[in-house]
């Protein structure tokens, strides 16, 4: 398959140049796990009420989708108001605050999906997957590149859960570099006990 990339300079703020790298190596890392198996491993629960490996993938997808419009939205609204700013930024909202906190501890401690972000029963097939996923990922690296000397700290956005809960732009990147962390650990877990080896990380 043809992979999607985004080829710009890497943004000058250290920031954002780490969200970057670190979103460049979980997609990778992603499309990897999705290469590696046939579909069927791919599909298998590892069991009742866990999702499979594609679904895990489908999950990205599908939250990606739901927060983008509203990540890509501040970009623009800092962009027309000029909200420049440089690191460090400030802390944030609380609800951000907790939302990190949640998607950065330890992998093993469940977190429930809210409705709106869970995958689809049966995922379409492993191509398919993949080219959903590299295309709405392309689209965060591409917001990356595009908030680029903006206040990640002011500017503003609401959750797709509920317009009450807000977050900074800033903790909109990190709950996505947390949350494809986790859900690259679970995916692997599903293939293994799916008896697919070879994973060391």
């Amino acid at each position: 398959m043809v992979r999607e990339r985004v080829r710009a300079s890497p943004p000058r703020c250290a920031v954002l140049r780490g969200f970057d790298e670190r979103f460049e190596e979980l997609e990778e890392e992603i499309v990897e796990l999705l290469s590696v198996a046939d579909e069927n491993s791919l599909r298998a629960a590892p069991g009742p009420g866990r999702w499979s490996a594609a679904q895990c993938v489908d999950h990205l997808t599908t939250t990606l989708c739901a927060y983008l419009p509203n990540m890509e939205e501040a970009v623009a609204r800092g962009r027309a108001r000029g909200v420049n700013g440089n690191a460090p930024y400030g802390r944030g909202t609380f609800a951000g605050r907790r939302l990190v906190a949640l998607l950065e501890a330890p992998a093993g401690r469940g977190v429930r999906a809210p409705r709106v972000f869970r995958p689809a029963p049966a995922p379409a097939a492993a191509p398919e997957v993949e080219r959903s996923f590299v295309a709405a990922h392309s689209r965060l690296r591409e917001l990356v590149h595009a908030a680029d000397g903006l206040d990640l700290g002011r500017l503003r956005l609401a959750s797709p859960v509920s317009r009450l809960l807000r977050l900074s732009l800033e903790q909109a990147f990190r709950v996505h570099v947390a949350h494809e962390a986790r859900h690259r650990v679970q995916a692997w877990q599903a293939l293994r006990a799916a008896g697919v080896a070879g994973y060391d990380r």
